[in-house]
């Protein structure tokens, strides 16, 4: 799944080299919590825990926020 973010930030890119804290490529988009970007996130996370849990995908997912493995 792709998600195309508009009008963001990037922070601490580590982009052509990996990061030396945790040996890999990445980054960090601060979205604002409501904006269209966040809608768009959610809505992905959605989708992909109900392809891969279906029916159990709230469940799963209110667990998943509860224990902060989602942010």
């Amino acid at each position: 799944m792709s998600i195309k973010l508009t009008n963001v930030r990037l922070c601490f890119p580590d982009l052509f080299k990996p990061s030396a804290k945790f040996n890999r490529f990445g980054a960090a988009f601060p979205i604002q919590p409501g904006s269209a970007n966040a809608k768009a996130l959610e809505a992905a996370i959605e989708q992909v825990a109900k392809d891969k849990w279906g029916a159990k995908a709230p469940q799963v997912l209110t667990k998943l926020y509860a224990d902060g493995t989602v942010a």
